[in-house]
């Protein structure tokens, strides 16, 4: 069936390249021209030169008719305007105004493509004009005035669009400058009526002295919160520092302790004058400390060693109290000075913030008058500006768009593509007919099940082989295996007919329809299921032509079946077996005698003592011969073997070839015929791989 959809195929392939071949000679030739153009591109190029003077309105105005971009400009150059102007001015040219009907027929040809787009620019501004028609110079010349015409097109709207601006301009000037006079007239008149001159240097004056006194109080400010903190400082040491101190002493323990709390006393005198002027970890006070912290050790030991005598003291008010106290008096005073004056600063600040409140509000006004003065002159003058712009470069705001090349005649055709139209031919034809050849298939009738081949043909089904088990070529190449186990299909077929029959039935043939492989490979997994049920099978190789089975079982060109039926002498068959891979399962392989290849070459009486002497060989005997609709020699032996088995295939064999070869093997003789079907449904059949037991027993 493959080499049949593949013929098919390769014929329907040749058929439409053929029909592409002469399809393509007989339509009319197509030139082309081709220019490229660099496209004016306001959003890239900027055109408009000073655009930053011009007001929104003003550009809105200059834009309608200007280039908005390499895209838009591709429309507009392929639109069939310009393609028909183009025409006009050509047909004109040529004096043949017949080109004009042809509009209809040459703008479809016409094309635009982005002639750059190595970068993967979308936009780009380069586009590549591909102008078709049957004549080639008709197709570079109005390429060439295409691009004329667009040109043309592009100025006459930028000169419009210029001159609507400047009218809209001058109509806006006179409002301007009606307004910029009005402006003038009520600023000079406002300035004489109110003496603006000394109104402004009162208010200059007013303004620099409350600046004065704002920064005169920041100053008391500062200078206040200074002395409050030095004031704070003062109290805290004055605190701190004892009321009296020990001004004499009189001891009368011995002189070395006296000494020694005289020392101690100075050494504490000077670090309480130095805890008055210095922080705690000061080295200076930290010096004191060690001083004062060793007298009091060397005292302590002195006081130890010299028995305790009467002693007497005098004591006096402290010089760094006395000192400390006079400080705290001059930071209050001070304090209390900067107060009186930050009082009296913010009293004149009020008085000042009064005076410059009061001021009158012609200021205010009189600067209101002077912005729209200002405002009015700038709008006049850029009105002004844009007005001369424009008149200035009426002739140059869009520049035209550059031709890069020249359109030039072409004899060579663009169209029609040989090669493109074989290729599509022959695809063409190529899926025509593949849907031909499967549609053809399709309406083959098919065999759909054993039931089915029962009521055709009246025979029984003795085994189903259902689809995707190894049939054909694959089983025979796998026989040579000593694990292969044969499908349960022919397990059941080989106990119904040989171990559990009630006839007795030793030889059977093995024949199909069209399927030769098929059916040597059911013959040898049959005679393989035999086997293993502990009779003795030989296998008979009974097609001298290839002898496929005896190359599957590595007999191939041994002496076998063609032998026996060519000499003229007896040979024991029993020399010519040879022995398998799998216990019982015998083998009498096809031959090497080139001139038996068929058992019809055979004369009648050879053949039947050949079979004879091949019956009484083995227990069991199966022949595998070709196909009964292919070669006769099914035929030689349907009616000398006990049952005929012929192999349906349900996927290749026709449903009408069934009756057909089971006339011929009736008319043959045949005793008893049985059919094998192949490639049977795997949900439908028996021995069924998809059994839902198998299933859970996996």
């Amino acid at each position: 069936m493959l080499k049949a959809h593949i013929k098919r195929t390769i014929i329907f392939a040749i058929l439409g390249a053929v029909i592409a071949f002469v399809v393509t000679q007989i339509s009319p030739k197509i030139y082309e021209g081709r220019l490229e153009m660099l496209l004016s591109d306001e959003t890239r190029n900027q055109n408009l030169g000073g655009a930053n003077i011009f007001t929104p309105d003003v550009l809105d105005i200059l834009q309608r008719n200007r280039p908005q971009g390499a895209a838009t400009e591709r429309q507009l150059l392929s639109s069939q305007s310009v393609f028909f102007q183009a025409l006009v001015a050509v047909a004109t040219a040529q004096g043949n105004n017949s080109l004009v009907e042809k509009f209809s027929s040459l703008y479809p040809m016409y094309d635009i493509e982005t002639a750059r787009t190595t970068n993967q620019q979308v936009d780009a501004g380069v586009a590549l004009l591909r102008v078709r028609a049957e004549d080639p110079q008709l197709a570079a010349d109005l390429a060439n005035q295409i691009a004329v015409t667009y040109n043309e097109v592009r100025l006459r709207n930028s000169r419009e669009s210029t001159q609507e601006a400047l009218n809209y301009l001058q109509a806006k000037m006179k409002t301007a400058e009606q307004d910029l006079r009005n402006a003038e007239s009520k600023f000079k008149d406002f300035k004489v009526k109110e003496n603006i001159a000394d109104m402004v240097k009162a208010m200059t004056d007013e303004t620099s002295l409350l600046t004065s006194l704002q920064q005169r109080k920041t100053q008391i400010e500062a200078e206040l919160s200074g002395a409050r903190s030095a004031l704070a400082s003062a109290r805290a040491q004055l605190n701190s520092t004892p009321t009296t101190e020990i001004a004499s002493t009189t001891d009368g323990r011995g002189q070395q302790v006296s000494e020694y709390e005289a020392q101690l006393v100075r050494a504490r005198t000077d670090l309480d004058r130095l805890l008055a002027v210095y922080l705690p970890d000061a080295p200076q006070v930290v010096q004191a400390q060690e001083l004062v912290t060793a007298l009091e050790k060397k005292l302590e030991q002195a006081k130890k060693e010299t028995p305790q005598s009467f002693a007497s003291k005098t004591t006096t008010i402290k010089a760094l109290r006395q000192d400390l106290e006079r400080q705290v008096a001059t930071q209050t005073l001070r304090v209390q000075e900067l107060e009186s004056q930050q009082t009296e600063v913010n009293r004149q600040i009020g008085e000042q913030q009064t005076k410059v409140n009061s001021l009158p509000g012609k200021q205010v006004e009189l600067q209101q008058l002077e912005r729209e003065l200002r405002i009015f002159e700038e709008g006049y003058q850029q009105l002004r500006r844009m007005t001369e712009d424009l008149r200035t470069r009426s002739e140059t705001a869009v520049r035209a768009a550059l031709v890069l090349n020249t359109a030039v005649k072409d004899d060579v055709p663009v169209a029609p593509d040989m090669k493109k139209n074989l290729v599509i031919g022959a695809t063409a034809g190529i899926c025509i007919g593949l849907l031909f050849s499967y549609v053809l298939e399709s309406l083959r009738l098919r065999i759909q099940s054993s039931t089915q081949l029962t009521a055709l043909t009246g025979l029984p089904v003795v085994a189903a082989i259902p689809a995707g088990a190894k049939t054909g070529a694959k089983a025979l190449r796998l026989i040579g295996r000593p694990e292969v186990n044969p499908p349960e299909a022919f397990r059941y077929m080989a106990f119904s007919l040989v171990t559990n029959s009630n006839k007795t039935m030793r030889t059977f043939m093995f024949t199909g329809i069209k399927t030769a492989m098929t059916t040597y490979s059911s013959a040898t997994q049959f005679a393989l299921a035999v086997a293993r049920g502990g009779a003795r099978v030989l296998l008979v190789d009974a097609d001298m032509l290839k002898s496929p089975i005896s190359k599957a079982l590595d007999a191939g060109g041994r002496t076998g079946m063609s032998n026996l039926l060519a000499s003229e002498t007896s040979m024991e068959v029993k020399d010519l077996i040879v022995e398998t891979v799998h216990p019982n399962l015998l083998l009498l392989p096809g031959g090497n005698d080139p001139s038996m290849r068929f058992l019809t070459n055979a004369p009648r009486p050879k053949l039947e003592a050949v079979f004879q002497s091949v019956r009484l060989a083995c227990d069991v005997v199966v022949f595998a011969v070709p196909p009964c609709d292919v070669l006769a020699d099914a035929s030689c032996l349907a009616g000398l073997v006990d049952d005929t088995c012929l192999v349906v295939s349900a996927a290749q064999t026709n449903y009408r070839a069934v009756p057909l070869a089971q006339d011929l093997l009736t008319k043959a003789g045949a005793k008893n015929i049985s059919i094998v079907m192949a490639d049977a449904s795997a949900d439908e059949e028996p021995f069924a791989k998809r059994s839902a037991y198998l299933t859970r027993a996996n």
